[in-house]
C-alpha cells in the first residue's frame, strides 16, 4: 500500500528572538561589528541545516490528505487545525500521531499546523560551534578585503615590475559556506 504524502503550500519560520551564544573570536574587526555578524551568520548556518538551537514560532500550511512530518527540529507545542469552508474559519482538531514525529491529516482538506521550533535546553554541538567560527571567519575576511565587492579579477600594478593579479569565482560570497568548511562540519544537520 502506498502511502500518500500531503503538499506544503506555504511554510512561515518567525525569526529567532535571539541566536545561540557562542564565543565571539576576534574576526578582523572590532567586537561590535563582530557582533553584527552574529544573526547574518546563524541565518546562513540555518538555512543551510534542519536542527534549531533557538526557539521560534513556525506555521506550516498543508492540503491533505496524507502522512506530514515537519522539516525542521526539534518540534513541540503542535497544534493542528482544518479549515472549514462552511463557517471560512479555521477549526482545532486532535490529528493522528504517525511515527517519526509527524501526523496523519485524513480528509482532502487544508490544514494549518502551528508549532514552537527551537531546542534552548540543548548547547550548540562543537561542529555547529567551529562551522560558525569558520563562516563567520571567512564574511569577515570577505568584507575586510580591498578588492571591488563583486570582481572576479584584480589586478594591481606596484612598481618598479611588480604586478599583483586575483582571480576568485564569482560566488565567492554566496559559496561562503563551501568555501569556509563550514558546510562539511554542518553535513549531519543537513535538510532531507
Amino acid at each position: 500500500m502506498a502511502v500518500m504524502t500531503t503538499e506544503v503550500i506555504k511554510f512561515e519560520e518567525a525569526e529567532a528572538a535571539t541566536w545561540p551564544s557562542v564565543d565571539v573570536r576576534d574576526e578582523g574587526g572590532t567586537l561590535e561589528e563582530t557582533l553584527a555578524v552574529v544573526p547574518h551568520v546563524w541565518q546562513r548556518i540555518e538555512d543551510h541545516i534542519a536542527y534549531r538551537w533557538t526557539a521560534r514560532q513556525c506555521v506550516w500550511t498543508v492540503q491533505g490528505p496524507g502522512d506530514w512530518r515537519p522539516h525542521l527540529s526539534p518540534v513541540s507545542a503542535v497544534t493542528v487545525e482544518s479549515w472549514d469552508e462552511t463557517t471560512k474559519a479555521w477549526s482545532a482538531l486532535i490529528a493522528e500521531p504517525i511515527p517519526a514525529d509527524g501526523f496523519y491529516l485524513p480528509r482532502d482538506k487544508t490544514y494549518r499546523i502551528t508549532a514552537t521550533v527551537g531546542d534552548t535546553e540543548t548547547a550548540v554541538p562543537q561542529p555547529v560551534v567551529q562551522a560558525y567560527h569558520r563562516l563567520s571567519g571567512y564574511l569577515s575576511e570577505v568584507a575586510l578585503d580591498d578588492k571591488p565587492v563583486g570582481a572576479t579579477t584584480h589586478s594591481l600594478k606596484l612598481g618598479d615590475g611588480l604586478d599583483e593579479s586575483t582571480t576568485r569565482n564569482p560566488n565567492y560570497v554566496a559559496r561562503a559556506l563551501q568555501y569556509s568548511g563550514a558546510a562539511d562540519l554542518l553535513r549531519k544537520y543537513r535538510r532531507l
